[in-house]
């Protein structure tokens, strides 16, 4: 998707090509009397399942064991035989059967299921597995099964959170055009804590998710909202991974922001574009020094702190990069995606491909176990968190109350280019409007937070999404309202002008937080600023029961 012969600009696509938002697929709720009329109401344009009784402030119970084997296990082995009955054309008859599998096939309807949720989540529950079961029988291109599916697991989440269960699921429907089948998922969680925004007279729920099964199926983004869905998704795992790959080894004294690709980009002819390369360093340089400082400043008196947990996950990485040196031709071994190391499971892992002077090896001296560095990294981890949700909450708001396409994007964009197209334009708008919200309101972390997205430009490895016409849109707007010239425009004859990209980047610490944002908001119109309100954060109540 990247090319281009001139040494100064990278040519990227106009129109996205297998924008396919898998994530946020899915997701509903439907009772077994009700599957007919979520089936018809598949032909309409997609709206949330509303739940009153879950925009009302909730404690949330403290996990049950019976609860637990559902959904870490009984759901799984259901997911499981689904998928094998589907490839063999026999779903009805194997899930009656239990597929081949000797494990005991999954059991609905039993006492200990309706004695863990509760009659009305109980019936929930049945409802997506009945859903599910139609839904794999269903043709590839057969949408309204799966929009029955995804407003079954809809409807089964509403009754969870409205019973204080501390579970989530999240459904997707993959197709295989080339097989003519279809793969359908559920992703079981739980809920490790939820807040209720307000916004105006809007309100919106988020959940901050940690995954329960062990499908060999993940997530890609940090959050997501869902058209059936009225909660706003936060996805800790997926974050954990984003602070140790990219925030935290920037907290080391004088370490870039690991945001780009290692090796340059590549020219037309396969050669490395030394010029381009050495702009993606200093961003990556430039970016190190703002995180610090935002983070130095949310730390305070434990800035220290903060130094010593980068260094810390900087030498875990080239501890890491030394091993993987050592396996050549023999595998690799991953870098953790949290902060702490299992080096027990580590060495499970590789067995005896480690070198012998290193199986069984403790993290570096320096890894973080001290209790100021602790705390300094919940600090840090809770602030980006707390940004994220923000995020996936100006999604839901933008859904709750639709906003107008901004101008700018019909000139990236043009209108008339097909259902495709239109999709396309909608999730520039919604991803622009997140994003500007999300830096008005991050006072802690808002260099933080416009680095991240500057990165779908600098980075020629994820061009061409939604978040990069936003990162485009927003950057000649803010840089407009902070009076630095010499940046629009940054896509010339359709092509990324990377040293364009580079200067802006070096002075987005001129960014002034809120008032920039919000002006950057108010030069893209009424229709995107309106959301761009504070939200309120209401007390929050006791999370477990005794």
């Amino acid at each position: 998707m990247v090319g281009g012969a001139e040494p100064a600009k990278r040519s990227t696509p106009l129109v996205v090509l297998g924008m396919v938002f898998l994530v946020g697929a899915g997701i509903g709720a439907t009772s077994c009397s009700a599957l007919g009329s979520a089936i018809s109401a598949a032909a309409s344009a997609p709206s949330a399942i509303e739940d009153p009784a879950t925009l009302l402030p909730i404690a949330l119970h403290a996990p049950l064991p019976k609860a637990d084997e559902i959904f870490t296990s009984r759901i799984l082995r259901f997911t499981i035989a689904l998928d094998q009955a589907a490839k063999r054309g026999v779903v009805d008859a194997a899930l009656r059967r239990g597929s081949s599998s000797r494990r005991p096939r999954p059991r609905w309807r039993d006492d200990d299921v309706r004695e863990a949720l509760g009659p009305r989540a109980a019936t929930a529950l049945q409802d997506v597995v009945t859903a599910a079961r139609l839904a794999a029988r269903a043709a590839p291109n057969d949408e309204p099964s799966v929009t029955a599916f995804e407003i079954a697991t809809a409807r089964l989440d509403n009754a969870l959170i409205a019973a204080g269960l501390p579970y989530f699921v999240d459904a997707s429907v993959i197709v295989d055009p080339m097989r003519s089948t279809r793969l359908l998922l559920l992703y079981e969680f739980s809920i490790l804590s939820s807040s209720l925004y307000a916004s105006g007279d809007a309100r919106v729920r988020a959940v901050r998710l940690r995954r329960l099964d062990r499908l060999n199926w993940s997530h890609t983004l940090l959050g997501f909202v869902n058209p059936h869905r009225i909660y706003a998704v936060v996805l800790l795992d997926q974050i954990d991974e984003q602070l140790v790959t990219n925030i935290l080894p920037a907290l080391a004294n004088d370490a870039p922001m690991p945001l780009l690709a290692s090796e340059a980009p590549a020219t037309a002819g396969g050669q490395a574009d030394g010029a381009a390369a050495a702009e993606a360093l200093a961003i990556s340089a430039r970016a190190g020094r703002s995180v610090r400082a935002e983070v130095d400043e949310l730390l305070g008196a434990d800035g220290a702190a903060g130094r010593e947990l980068g260094e810390a996950v900087r030498a875990r990485r080239a501890l890491f990069e030394k091993w993987n040196e050592r396996l050549k031709n023999r595998g690799s071994l991953k870098s953790p995606s949290k902060l702490e190391l299992d080096v027990d499971a580590l060495e499970r892992e590789v067995g005896t491909a480690l070198p012998r002077g290193n199986r069984g090896a403790p993290p570096p001296p320096e890894a973080p176990r001290a209790p100021d560095v602790l705390k300094a990294y919940a600090a840090v981890r809770e602030a980006f968190v707390a940004s994220v949700e923000r995020h996936e909450v100006q999604h839901r708001l933008d859904q709750i109350r639709p906003t107008a396409m901004p101008k700018e994007i019909d000139a990236l964009i043009p209108r008339g280019t097909g259902p495709a197209g239109e999709n396309v334009r909608s999730h520039v708008k919604n991803e622009l409007s997140a994003y500007l919200a999300q830096v008005a309101r991050d006072e802690p972390l808002t260099k933080t937070t416009f680095t991240m997205l500057v990165r779908f430009l600098a980075d020629p490895r994820v061009r061409g999404g939604a978040e990069s016409y936003a990162a485009l849109i927003a950057t000649e707007q803010l840089a407009a309202e902070l009076g630095i010239t010499g940046i629009a425009p940054l896509l010339d004859d359709r092509k990324l002008d990377d040293a364009r990209i580079g200067r802006r980047a070096s002075r987005a610490h001129r960014a002034t937080g809120s008032q920039a944002a919000r002006s950057g908001a108010e030069g893209l119109g009424a229709p995107v600023r309106a959301p761009l309100q504070d939200l309120t954060r209401p007390r929050p109540r006791p999370r477990r029961r005794s």
